[in-house]
């Protein structure tokens, strides 16, 4: 796999990295959230992660950037999320359920864009899952950059955590039918690294 040239330049410092993760208030407002992502360390290039590390933090970046991003009429499935996330991995698709379209989507958009995901399905949770079991990338504590998964039916990206609270900080698609940022336990779900 190849990633986006525009990252791999991308320098992180290391007070960037070693800045510790003490989020003020326990809530989950929009500034709070916002606050506690921002003190998440990225995962750090060339710092012991695989070749996947710089393309990981543009991920989290790309579907950050999301944010906000919803379907149209309210609860369709429809709309932006459908144009751009779910058939840009295959034209002509109804709407659909679409927030492992979403992650997968964020992921091309920071690799290498050849619309095809390691995963294989791009628009299935289980698939995520099974993939991620089968080549050793399940993970039991999440850190900036892991996708999390609701059994099979629900996903998002991890950008940033709380540990001491277990509590996580996610970008996800359709969560109220729209691209989100959530605060959420992580107790009962599942972690794949890709870096």
């Amino acid at each position: 796999m190849s990633i986006r040239q525009d990252v791999r330049d991308e320098e992180i410092t290391l007070d960037e990295v070693q800045r510790p993760f003490d989020p003020t208030r326990n809530s989950t407002e929009p500034d709070d959230w916002d606050a506690a992502v921002d003190a998440a360390p990225a995962v750090v290039v060339g710092g012991g992660g695989t070749d996947n590390s710089a393309a990981v933090n543009l991920m989290v970046r790309i579907a950050r950037g999301e944010l906000g991003v919803c379907e149209s009429p309210p609860g369709s499935n429809a709309g932006p999320p459908l144009t751009r996330y779910v058939r840009y991995f295959q034209a002509g698709l109804g709407p659909l359920p679409w927030c492992a379209f979403f992650v997968s989507w964020a992921w091309d958009q920071a690799s290498d864009q050849n619309r095809r995901v390691p995963w294989g399905n791009p628009g299935y949770v289980g698939s995520v899952r099974g993939w991620a079991g089968k080549v050793g990338r399940l993970v039991s504590t999440p850190i900036h950059g892991d996708l999390f998964g609701v059994g099979d039916n629900h996903m998002g990206i991890v950008v940033g955590s709380d540990p001491r609270k277990r509590i996580l900080y996610t970008t996800e698609g359709n969560y109220s039918g729209k691209v989100a940022g959530v605060s959420r336990p992580w107790g009962g779900l599942w972690f794949a690294r890709l870096a």
